[in-house]
């Protein structure tokens, strides 16, 4: 994981068929039609102390939970992905740092979390009072590290590092798609 700012952690949920389980029964909310706030369907959920507790382990000081929500993408995302033309993204100004942890089927997972690097700056994370960047720029970004999709794997990183889905996008439907649990969380 050289030069990655961050952490990728396997076998994160002691029962995370359990917990996938219980995300499949979730009501969630339609993606935005406009592509405001993603491609996904999503429904907020608590932070639980589990993974509170794995957060600290991990990152060597205690969190703030902010927000954690589940989310699946499907198949069809990717010809809106196409037509937006959005190479990655930030998260800054949400919380100090994120964490990801996929919840598709072993079966189904594909891609991951890529990583980049804004080429015109040198820079792999976003600060907005500092320069502009243009996130369509195809030739503007380089991908300097993927986590690569596994059943209970987490990532977690510093919320303005710049970061996209890798793709390819899949499944038909909610069991098929690519799930994951994102959390925010700051320093306490």
């Amino acid at each position: 994981m050289k030069g990655f700012p961050g952490h990728v952690c396997d076998n994160f949920f002691a029962e995370p068929k359990k917990i996938r389980r219980a995300a499949l029964n979730l009501d969630f909310k339609a993606p935005n039609p406009q592509g405001m706030g993603g491609l996904a369907w999503r429904c907020d959920v608590p932070i639980t102390s589990e993974i509170a507790e794995k957060l600290e382990s991990v990152w060597g000081f205690k969190i703030q939970p902010v927000r954690a929500e589940i989310r699946y993408t499907l198949s069809s995302a990717a010809e809106i992905s196409e037509r937006r033309g959005i190479i990655c993204h930030s998260d800054a100004g949400t919380s100090e740092f994120t964490a990801v942890i996929y919840l598709s089927r072993p079966q189904d997972c594909l891609g991951g979390t890529a990583f980049f690097e804004h080429r015109p700056t040198k820079s792999k994370a976003h600060y907005p009072r500092q320069v502009a960047v243009d996130f369509r720029a195809i030739n503007d970004w380089k991908e300097y590290y993927c986590a690569n999709m596994k059943f209970n794997r987490m990532v977690t990183y510093h919320s303005n590092i710049f970061h996209g889905i890798k793709r390819p996008f899949f499944g038909e439907d909610i069991k098929s798609a690519r799930m994951i649990q994102s959390i925010r969380f700051n320093r306490a």
